[in-house]
């Protein structure tokens, strides 16, 4: 029985489905693909950014050609009511969007601030996931009900963030807003080279085996 040609048999085998694997266009399972995770202090929360104070807060952040599939972010209230959201994503401040996404999902974290507010977690999942090309992009998001919400600090980020009071600007508060980015990354296919080498070792690893079983047969 010729045992010496298994390990080559496998060898062979997983050189192949590397090279296949490689060969697509591989989109990854759904992941984080930004985030500023929550600062939780018990005394300082965030930015108001709610209808009843006329403020929306955003905050920037660049990303690789991605697939948004949801958005998490973190706040607290004062007086809780209602709960919807506007959720918004553009690229231009310039060009805020009258249409924002919808379908969130809110939980408490049992996280307390000195007031004994709790701290919730939102999240907005899209029924189509978004494809957002590489580049920079602003998220805004306001409590679009008649609580006194806080959009919640978050780290790390670049401490600029942008509010809407009536206008557009830039806040180099050294803080960051809390939020989450999950879904998928839009890999390339790989160098030619790259695939023009594994197949030259398949090649040389079939030449192997072949010659490897001659010898054992004299």
């Amino acid at each position: 029985m010729n045992t010496q040609s298994k390990p080559l048999n496998n060898i062979f085998r997983g050189l192949i489905i590397l090279s296949l694997a490689l060969a697509a266009n591989v989109s990854t399972a759904a992941a984080v693909l930004y985030q500023q995770a929550p600062v939780v202090d018990p005394i300082i929360d965030g930015f108001q950014s709610d209808i009843s104070s006329g403020q929306i807060n955003g905050d920037d952040f660049s990303v690789a050609h991605v697939n948004i599939q949801s958005i998490v972010w973190w706040g607290t209230y004062v007086d809780p009511d209602a709960d919807p959201f506007e959720v918004k994503l553009f690229n231009d401040l310039s060009n805020y969007p009258a249409s924002a996404l919808s379908g969130f999902v809110s939980a408490p974290t049992e996280l307390f601030n000195i007031n004994q507010e709790e701290y919730y977690r939102y999240e907005l999942i899209l029924n189509n996931p978004l494809q957002l090309l590489a580049g920079d992009y602003f998220l805004s998001i306001q409590n679009a009900g008649l609580s006194n919400w806080f959009w919640l600090y978050g780290n790390p980020g670049n401490g600029n963030t942008i509010v809407k009071d009536p206008d557009w600007s830039v806040e180099n508060s050294g803080v960051d807003m809390a939020f989450s980015l999950e879904g998928s990354r839009n890999q390339t296919i790989p160098e030619p080279n790259t695939l023009v080498l594994l197949l030259l070792g398949c090649s040389l690893l079939i030449i192997a085996r072949k010659g490897m079983k001659n010898t054992l047969q004299a």
